[in-house]
């Protein structure tokens, strides 16, 4: 026990703000990896995607940066899911993986993490 409540006295000294984890997090998401998923206002279509710069990949997705692409043609923008890894490769592994699986697969792992399927952006923006 003791050393449980070191550890969480110590963690609790590393990470003590919400302002520094804020930059934790974008840090990691321009220089590491960040796996996401997509999906339209019906929920009806799922796009699993990797990216090193999560907020100008999710720009270019919301805006039609790329107006032939699967995501615009069948206006898949809302964010209902993402991870951060330490590093690109790491996050491709993921996206792979995820990618693999079936669509079921997909919402579960969605429903793990945001049950409600809300749009992250408005959490993503503010980074």
């Amino acid at each position: 026990m003791r050393k449980r409540s070191s550890f969480n006295s110590l963690r609790s000294g590393v990470i003590s703000s919400a302002a520094k984890q804020s930059r934790t997090k974008q840090r990691i998401a321009k220089r590491g990896g960040t796996v996401y998923i997509l999906t339209n206002d019906k929920y009806s279509v799922l796009y699993t995607g990797v990216t090193s710069d999560l907020i100008v990949r999710i720009q270019q997705h919301r805006s039609g940066y790329y107006n032939e692409s699967f995501t615009s043609q069948y206006h898949v923008y809302k964010l209902v899911y993402y991870k951060l890894f330490s590093t690109i490769g790491y996050a491709i592994i993921e996206e792979k993986r995820i990618k693999g699986g079936s669509r079921a697969k997909k919402i579960a792992l969605i429903n793990a993490l945001n049950p409600e399927w809300l749009d992250l952006w408005n959490e993503i923006e503010k980074w």
